[in-house]
């Protein structure tokens, strides 16, 4: 009993809080950033939970998202598979992205996966009007995003899956659709 006690106020004491002002851009990597963009009319009022599996040479993480979208605001919370919340977020354009993680997460940031899932849902003209040091390529469900000529990473969608591709970083997250859902407006 000691020992879960001593377990809990550890990671109670590792849960941090975390806010980036509306313009303040997400750093994706050394050289690149994106500024987060309204919610575009044609997401707001749907939600959906969905599997993400995070690929790296040396790891791999299995987490849920579920994402609601509001006309004014996004809000994302992060689950393990057993359903343990690891992080909630919470973003508008006039107060930014409030982020809480609730356990350690090491090298994965919740504000990043925030950036990432605008890049692959929002429209290319808000995707281009937010990207720092890398630049848009579209063609039907597949975005490439480009520095200086070299490709930094790619999306590909369908129906069910998104794959994000960092080729630079070498990790890849892996986005299965479980859900989606239509909204009731009411914000808590």
């Amino acid at each position: 009993m000691r020992k879960l006690i001593v377990i809990i106020f550890v990671s109670m004491l590792s849960a941090c809080a975390s806010h980036i002002a509306s313009q303040q851009p997400v750093i994706l990597d050394d050289q690149s950033q994106f500024v987060l963009q309204p919610v575009p009319a044609v997401l707001a009022g749907t939600g959906r939970l969905e599997k993400l599996q995070i690929s790296a040479p040396d790891q791999d993480h299995q987490l849920l998202l579920q994402i609601e979208i509001f006309a004014q605001q996004v809000k994302m919370v992060g689950f393990s598979l057993s359903g343990l919340v690891l992080f909630e977020m919470k973003w508008d354009p006039v107060t930014g992205l409030e982020s809480h993680t609730k356990v350690p997460l090491g090298d994965l940031r919740p504000e990043v996966l925030f950036a990432y899932f605008q890049l692959a849902n929002w429209p290319d003209t808000a995707v281009q009007r937010g990207a720092r040091g890398i630049q848009l390529h579209s063609e039907e469900n597949s975005r490439q995003f480009y520095r200086d000529e070299q490709l930094v990473f790619s999306i590909q969608t369908t129906k069910q899956t998104t794959l994000f591709d960092h080729h630079l970083q070498h990790f890849q997250i892996k986005i299965d659709k479980i859900k989606q859902w239509k909204l009731d407006e009411q914000l808590d």
